[in-house]
C-alpha cells in the first residue's frame, strides 16, 4: 500500500545586514565654523547609499556616529538617515574651533536595523583652520600735547586675533577716513601726527580718524578687515612767557625809586596777568612785581663813571 499527503515546507527569512556602500574616501577635511557660519549645524559632510535585503527595514534604520579616538567626536558629528542614504552631519557646530579643539577626529558611521543587525564605516574627520576676522584693541581716545612736532607717535593700536597660525596672523593697520590730512597709522599700529600743532592757533581740537586692520594678503582675503574710529584731543601745554620791551632809559644822577620803565611781555597762553623779577641783583635798579623798574636806594648813576 502507498500512502500520499501535501506537505508545506515554509521558507524561514533569516535576517540580513544591512550593507554600506563606501565612498572608498579615509577621511574629510572639515572647515571650522566661524562668525560668517561657513560651517553649520546640521551640514552635510558625505552621505553613503545603504542596502538591507529584508523587506521594510530600510525605514526602520537608526544612524549614530561613535567616537573611537576619545577626542569627543560623537559631540561634533552625528549620523541621519535621509530616504536610502546614511550621511554624516555636523552635531554642534559651535565645537569646530580650531584653536581650542582637537583637529584629527576618528569615528565610525553606523546604523542598526529592527533585528539589531549594524553596519559601519570607519572615516577620519581633519578640523581645517580658516582665517578670521582680526579685533582692533587698544585706547580709542588719545591726548595729544601741543607743540610735539611732525611725526610724534599719539599712541597706538594693537592687532588681535583668534587665529593662532602665523601664515593668518599677518594684519595691517591704514586709516580709511577723517582727519588723514593731520594723522597717519603705520601697518604696525603707530599712530602719528603729519604736522606740528600750536593749541592757540588751532580752531579745531578734536580730531577723529577711521582705522582699519586687514589681513595684509588683502586679494586673497578680501572681506577680513575690521574698522573703527579713534578720538585725538589736542591738549594745552603752559608756555614760557615772552618779554617785549628790552631797552629803557635812564637820566644821571636820578633819584633813588625813580621810574625808569615799565617791562611788557606777552603769554602765548592768552595770560594777562605777569609777575616780573630781577634774574640777578643789580646795584643800580630793582624790578617791581608789576614790571616797574626804579632806580635802586642809594644807586650812584653818574654817566661819566
Amino acid at each position: 500500500y502507498t500512502a500520499t499527503t501535501l506537505v508545506t515546507i515554509n521558507l524561514i527569512d533569516d535576517p540580513d545586514e544591512p550593507k554600506i556602500v563606501d565612498d572608498g574616501k579615509k577621511s574629510y577635511d572639515v572647515y571650522e565654523n566661524t562668525a560668517d557660519n561657513n560651517t553649520p549645524t546640521g551640514k552635510e559632510i558625505a552621505c553613503y547609499l545603504v542596502k538591507d535585503e529584508d523587506k521594510g527595514q530600510l525605514s526602520t534604520l537608526v544612524a549614530y556616529v561613535t567616537d573611537i579616538g576619545n577626542t569627543d567626536a560623537d559631540r561634533i558629528f552625528d549620523a541621519k538617515m535621509k530616504e536610502d542614504s546614511l550621511c554624516l552631519i555636523v552635531k554642534d557646530a559651535s565645537k569646530l574651533n580650531y584653536e581650542t579643539n582637537k583637529h584629527v577626529h576618528k569615528i565610525t558611521v553606523e546604523v542598526m536595523d529592527a533585528d539589531n543587525l549594524t553596519a559601519k564605516v570607519e572615516k577620519t574627520i581633519n578640523i581645517v583652520d580658516v582665517n578670521e576676522m582680526p579685533v582692533i584693541s587698544g585706547n580709542k581716545v588719545f591726548s595729544l600735547y601741543e607743540n610735539k612736532g611732525e611725526g610724534y607717535v599719539v599712541g597706538k593700536l594693537y592687532p588681535d586675533d583668534i587665529d593662532t597660525s602665523k601664515a593668518f596672523i599677518d594684519n595691517v593697520f591704514s586709516v580709511v577716513g577723517g582727519d588723514t590730512d593731520l594723522f597717519t597709522i603705520t601697518e604696525d599700529g603707530k599712530i602719528k601726527a603729519k604736522r606740528d600743532f600750536d593749541y592757540e592757533k588751532e580752531t579745531i581740537r578734536t580730531f577723529e580718524l577711521d582705522v582699519a586692520l586687514s589681513d595684509r594678503n588683502k586679494t586673497k582675503y578680501p572681506k577680513l578687515t575690521t574698522k573703527t574710529t579713534i578720538t585725538i584731543n589736542l591738549k594745552d601745554v603752559p608756555e614760557v612767557p615772552e618779554i617785549t620791551t628790552k631797552e629803557f632809559s635812564v637820566l644821571e644822577n636820578s633819584p633813588a625809586d625813580s621810574l625808569i620803565g615799565v617791562v611788557k611781555a606777552v603769554d602765548p597762553d592768552g595770560g594777562s596777568e605777569f609777575l616780573f623779577s630781577l634774574a640777578e641783583e643789580s646795584p643800580y635798579v630793582v624790578v617791581k612785581q608789576n614790571g616797574e623798574i626804579r632806580v635802586k636806594d642809594g644807586a650812584k648813576i653818574d654817566y661819566e663813571k
